[in-house]
């Protein structure tokens, strides 16, 4: 019983992980759906609203919104490191 409670955590991370990495894919498709279905558009129509093309059009370069992009999930995966951590030991 203790080893199985003990591997819990590390299980639930292991099938939170992907969300984390695929929330911001996720987000900004949902909202070009819901701004496109308000709007009366076509829902695979494509525009430049997308989180990226505004990032662009505010002065970000590509290359810091490409890294942006990579690093965040890594920030949001390890902000729960130290609570993984500490319950493994």
């Amino acid at each position: 019983m203790t080893i199985v409670s003990s591997q819990k955590g590390t299980i639930i991370a292991a099938l939170i992980a992907p969300l984390f990495v695929l929330a911001l894919p996720i987000v900004d498709t949902a909202l070009a759906i819901v701004r496109r279905g308000f709007r009366g558009l076509p829902i695979l129509r494509p525009d430049r609203k997308h989180i990226h093309h505004r990032l662009l059009e505010m002065g970000v370069s590509h290359r810091k919104v490409v890294l942006a992009f990579t690093l965040s999930p890594s920030f949001f995966l390890s902000w729960d490191l130290p609570r993984s951590l500490r319950e493994g030991s």
